[in-house]
């Protein structure tokens, strides 16, 4: 399969003021001599990781919208026709990652809004940018899933939910589209981004997930390398791999003992396991 050249492409990134999003847009703006448009909530943030650029004229623009909203892909969709802005490739990296507690202690709105931003926000960001990306000729998506989408353990089922029906919506989108563009899910485990910052984590809770966790700089620079050979699911970090691995060997018992784990270990995130 020929590789995917990502020289001077067009990018939209959601998510590109932190984490795993900002350090793809990092090394798209560095390597590749990619335009980069970003989508986010905090305009600070964005400013201030373009100052960090070592080439911050090819950060060419920003959008700041809540990704949960249709309405708000419609109207950045509408906008970049207006800019003539036509896109190669988009990445979704936008989530969050609610509290780790069993489902009774969970309210339905608080389901609802995973969903709204880890899943049906690439939903509405397709169904409205895929016209757009068809017009480069050859449209690539990547969605960032998780970890989550590929062994069940307590705690997480609305996160869980929200990143398995990404995983499957991708890899359907992928079959759908087939050699006419590429479609990609990258599915990372644990990293040390600000999707931690729901959790109330402690000191001591960080410092470990910290040390556990792959750095986003690490995963952002394998989820380039599988956008470049166009995989169509990558699993990225240890963690992620032992369960991917013995989760398809013995589903039940992992899944026990990934809950006991989290149960024993002590953090303050893990507490009402």
């Amino acid at each position: 399969m020929a590789k995917l050249k990502l020289k001077n492409k067009n990018v939209i990134i959601s998510g590109v003021s932190s984490g795993i999003g900002k350090e793809i847009a990092r090394i798209l703006i560095e390597r590749f001599n990619c335009k980069i448009f970003g989508i986010a909530r905090d305009e600070n943030k964005i400013l201030s990781f373009i100052k960090e650029l070592k080439n911050p004229e090819l950060f060419c623009n920003y959008s700041l919208f809540d990704v949960s909203r249709e309405d708000s892909w419609k109207d950045f969709a509408n906008s970049l026709n207006e800019k003539d802005f036509t896109p190669d490739l988009l990445i979704n990296c936008a989530g969050v990652l609610p509290k780790f507690k069993p489902f009774e202690k969970t309210d339905t709105s608080e389901i609802e809004r995973v969903l709204n931003v880890n899943f049906l926000s690439c939903v509405y960001s397709l169904k409205h940018l895929l016209p757009l990306l068809k017009k480069s000729g050859y449209p690539c998506i990547v969605n960032v899933s998780s970890s989550a989408s590929l062994a069940d353990f307590a705690g997480i089922t609305g996160y869980a939910s929200s990143k398995s029906a990404l995983k499957s919506f991708t890899l359907c989108l992928s079959a759908e589209i087939g050699k006419s563009g590429y479609v990609g899910c990258i599915c990372p485990g644990f990293s040390s981004t600000g999707i931690f910052r729901e959790q109330s984590a402690s000191e001591k809770d960080l410092k470990l997930i910290k040390k556990l966790s792959t750095s986003p700089e690490k995963v952002a620079k394998k989820t380039v390398k599988a956008i470049i050979k166009k995989k169509r699911l990558k699993v990225i970090g240890y963690d992620a791999k032992l369960m991917n691995f013995f989760y398809r060997l013995m589903p039940k018992t992992t899944s026990k003992i990934i809950t006991k784990i989290l149960k024993k270990s002590g953090l303050e995130i893990f507490k009402e396991l």
